[in-house]
């Protein structure tokens, strides 16, 4: 005898009902790795890792190319973050005349400087903001703070940043937020064991270079300290809890980490290895909750350091399906948009202002496929996300007992409210039905290979990229179809097939 379908029927708030959070607008914000943004060691088809980095190598990307920008553009507003591993390693080859123009004094003289495997120059720099600016984007700066930028006793020098700083002064070049190192706690990993920075060095590295921002940009914010958490480990070597009572709590605005709730079969270290059905347990979608809720603990005690008109905030300024460049054949497959459209929802209701995917192009979890820049799965569901999900994160209240692999979010935007349902089930549907009336829906499916599937269906159409293009002011219509409701729905009810996730938008 064939199983009934589940189903929840969730309630319309009351008027009175208070959001658990506002988002930000660039709530759902993208990365360009340093490696790919300069050129250097990037996740391609070998497996093994050195320095916390790819065996491989690649070309620097091309910001100047049309398509690249079309694309980006469709995802603002956002922000893009240019860090990573080797951010720590780079060399910033402009600003010494501008510096003493400006009066912005040097520290000490950084360590040997054959650690600054990379440089990045006044071209790049410059090119980077005519991409940034053309794609309606800000940008937020992984600051290079690995062993190259430390003296004889390990602490962080500012004479490397400083000349950058100074030349994006004189040529008036905006950089809304700078972010100290790149996982600082994972250093003795990545690095080496006598490369470590313990939490009460970073702390006094932090006020260093927040006197250095504050006075010469005022208006940038300032993050740290992009804290590695691992699944099931969590912040391993942790930085974050004692950055609440050093000398950097008054300073940070933003309290920075990295999520990814597996990893991929590239990196010898693992605790949780990627697979195509992995994430498709409550358990794994649910760890993100736990690590939120340590962090927002951090923040409090911060917040008490701080004014309270001008409280921090946490981002995740890396996340991703998985570590190490995503897992070949199912990190750009609808299985990681179940996990993404799924996390972005819980994230925002765990009171994270800020979210970063890691990345915009490239290797197995970009948005974009590296050859031919081939939007995935997940970059579709990015755009939906951001012209369906409003501002106002709010509980939903369910006449049922909630069902685990059912899983329901609710938002409320200047247009009405809007709801994503998941449903993580293998082998059974759903049913959701709700009190109000939704204009659209979309339902959202893999192709003929399910969760290995290249494509993404919308409504039961395959999302292209030329429809997109097509579709000018009536966007949403060209790619998805009119999402136009049939009769059982226009009075508030509707099926998930095993495996889908479905949008009901205002």
């Amino acid at each position: 005898m064939r199983e009934r379908p589940r189903h929840c029927r969730i309630l319309a708030p009351l008027e009175q009902d208070a959001p658990v959070a506002v988002l930000d607008p660039l709530y759902l914000s993208v990365t360009v790795d340093t490696s790919l943004f300069l050129g250097g060691s990037w996740w391609g088809p070998s497996r093994g890792v050195s320095a916390g980095v790819s065996l491989d190598r690649a070309e620097p990307l091309d910001l100047e190319s049309p398509r690249l920008l079309r694309l980006a553009r469709a995802l603002s507003p956002a922000s893009l973050r240019i860090g990573g591993t080797e951010a720590d390693r780079v060399r910033y080859k402009s600003g010494g005349k501008a510096a003493k123009r400006l009066g912005i004094a040097f520290g000490e003289s950084p360590g040997a400087e054959s650690g600054h495997e990379l440089t990045l120059g006044k071209g790049a720099w410059k090119r980077l903001h005519r991409f940034v600016k053309k794609a309606g984007f800000e940008l937020l700066f992984n600051v290079s703070a690995g062993p190259s930028d430390r003296d004889g006793r390990g602490a962080w020098t500012e004479e490397n940043l400083a000349r950058l700083v100074a030349y994006s002064i004189e040529k008036r070049l905006p950089v809304a937020a700078w972010e100290l190192g790149n996982e600082v706690n994972a250093y003795a990993l990545i690095h080496g064991r006598g490369k470590s920075v313990g939490a009460a060095q970073y702390g006094r590295d932090f006020a260093r270079f927040a006197n250095l921002i504050r006075d010469a940009m005022p208006s940038s914010l300032l993050a740290g300290p992009a804290s590695a958490v691992w699944p099931r480990l969590g912040e391993i070597k942790p930085i974050m809890p004692r950055l609440a009572s050093g000398p950097a709590a008054g300073f940070i605005d933003v309290l920075s980490w990295h999520y990814y709730p597996q990893q991929s079969s590239r990196g010898p270290v693992a605790v949780l290895r990627a697979g195509p059905e992995t994430m498709l347990s409550p358990k794994n979608l649910n760890e993100a909750r736990r690590h939120c809720r340590r962090a927002r603990a951090v923040l409090e005690r911060i917040n008490r350091c701080r004014p309270p008109h001008k409280p921090a905030r946490i981002w995740i300024t890396e996340t991703a399906h998985a570590l190490y460049g995503g897992e070949p054949g199912i990190s750009d497959r609808f299985a990681s948009t179940l996990w993404w459209l799924d996390e972005l929802a819980l994230l925002a209701r765990e009171g994270v202002s800020r979210v970063y995917r890691q990345a915009l192009v490239g290797s197995d979890y970009g948005l974009l496929r590296e050859s031919g820049l081939e939007p995935t799965p997940d970059y579709f569901a990015s755009l939906l996300w951001k012209r369906t999900m409003g501002e106002e994160v709010l509980h939903p209240r369910s006449e049922s007992r909630p069902d685990p692999a059912l899983r329901v979010y609710l938002h409320r935007g200047d247009r009405g409210l809007s709801l994503l349902a998941v449903n993580i089930d293998r082998n059974r549907g759903a049913g959701v039905s709700v009190e109000w009336k939704p204009q659209r829906r979309y339902l959202l499916t893999g192709g003929e290979r399910g969760l290995l599937s290249r494509e993404l269906l919308i409504n039961g159409r395959t999302a292209t990229e030329d429809a997109m293009l097509r579709g000018g002011g009536a966007f949403m219509d060209a790619l998805c179809g009119a999402g136009e409701l049939s009769e059982p729905e226009r009075e508030g009810r509707f099926t998930l097939p095993p495996l889908s996730i479905l949008i009901l938008a205002p």
